[in-house]
């Protein structure tokens, strides 16, 4: 069975280019991690070059000083305003605006985009441009009749919500399907604990506590899953441990990993 590897270390330092649109706390953890490969192998394995945000108020613009990367950034309520769209979700006007971060991308010479709180979903335009990985606060293995059940940006909600006990942080290949893609890494479980107070009843009051309940269990979930798995999934993608068999399935190190590979097992 011939595998094609999704990152050659042959080939040189994996390029890469960092997506945010808020804090950028992950991506701060990917340069951490770059910056500790430097002092302890002499050269990271992986370069993040270049930083791009849909935000103009995010903090892109202070994470590309602060470590000397490339910057580009591009409103996109600004675009859609322009081309006189109000549908945020038009899809066609999407890959018109997805267009500038592409080029932005293949202009950096990047061969990885890391999409580390980017809040948008990337057209084709985007995600041809150079491989991406995504993180999500959900464990994507979970699957019912539908497909996978802990996807959208109120995964650990809906988890909670369920009757989960215990929550994970996943790294994904990112494909049309919104967080629909190959399973790369899972992180170590994190415990629901949910208080006395904790109600499944209809009621306003007891959504917004659900809520309350859901953003400090994502709060703990990043801490202990995105921080953890994101950078690792980073480092063996550049160390070559990632591969593709011809019919799709993702191998690490030479074995087939169906439902990603658990940090825990590395």
């Amino acid at each position: 069975m011939q595998l094609t590897k999704l990152h050659d270390p042959e080939n040189g330092q994996m390029r890469v280019v960092g997506f945010m649109s808020g804090s950028g706390s992950n991506l701060r953890k990917l340069l951490e991690e770059e910056a500790r490969l430097e002092r302890e192998r002499g050269k990271s394995p992986y370069r993040i070059v270049g930083v791009a945000t849909d935000e103009p108020n995010s903090n892109a613009l202070q994470i590309a000083n602060e470590h000397g990367l490339e910057f580009y950034s591009h409103s996109l309520e600004g675009f859609y305003t322009r081309e006189g769209c109000e549908d945020l979700r038009n899809l066609e006007v999407r890959a018109k605006y997805d267009e500038g971060h592409a080029n932005f991308v293949r202009g950096s010479g990047a061969t990885v985009t890391v999409f580390a709180g980017y809040m948008r979903i990337a057209t084709s335009v985007l995600r041809d441009a150079a491989l991406p990985i995504n993180v999500h606060p959900g464990d994507l293995r979970v699957v019912d009749a539908n497909g996978r059940v802990y996807t959208g940006d109120r995964a650990v909600g809906k988890a909670i919500y369920k009757g989960a006990t215990k929550l994970h942080a996943v790294t994904h290949v990112l494909t049309e399907e919104v967080d629909g893609g190959p399973i790369l890494m899972v992180s170590n479980p994190l415990a629901v604990e949910l208080p006395a107070e904790y109600s499944r009843e209809r009621t306003e009051a007891a959504l917004a506590f659900r809520r309350q309940v859901a953003d400090a269990h994502q709060d703990r979930l990043k801490r202990v899953g995105d921080w953890e798995v994101f950078p690792n999934t980073l480092t063996a993608l550049a160390d070559g441990a990632y591969a593709r068999s011809e019919q799709g399935i993702l191998h690490y190190k030479g074995k087939p990993i169906p439902n990603g590979i658990n940090i825990g097992d590395l």
